[in-house]
């Protein structure tokens, strides 16, 4: 029969253990955490399109730009940087036509390994 203090003492090294393999663990490949930056940027476009009241009579087209994802050198929190660029485009009918405005927009994401997911910055 095994004592209360080795139980005790099993129970610490293996939650140590466990705690430090979480911890260590690899980061995914680059490509798969660019492809979940890139569902996210198509998410993000969707929703600010969908976001314009239609009866103003205002169209607006995000382009994505760019999905930039980056290694982060020394951050096992954190091993990478994202950043999502867009292109916006709004037309705003007027008399004679429509008046159209450009502007960029982009969003740093870091990619956190406790959860598994980006995170917007």
């Amino acid at each position: 029969m095994m004592r209360p203090n080795t139980i005790l003492s099993v129970a610490i090294v293996l939650l140590a253990h466990f705690s430090c393999s979480a911890i260590s663990k690899s980061p995914p490949p680059q490509t798969d955490v660019e492809a979940a930056l890139r569902e996210i940027a198509e998410s993000e476009k969707r929703e600010a399109e969908a976001d314009v009241n239609p009866s103003l009579g205002v169209k607006i087209t995000w382009t994505i730009d760019s999905v930039e994802v980056r290694p982060v050198p020394g951050d096992a929190a954190r091993p990478y940087a994202g950043t999502i660029r867009f292109i916006v485009e709004s037309k705003t009918p007027e008399l004679d036509g429509y008046a159209t405005d450009r502007f960029e927009r982009s969003y740093e994401y870091l990619w956190d390994m406790e959860t598994s997911a980006w995170v917007l910055q």
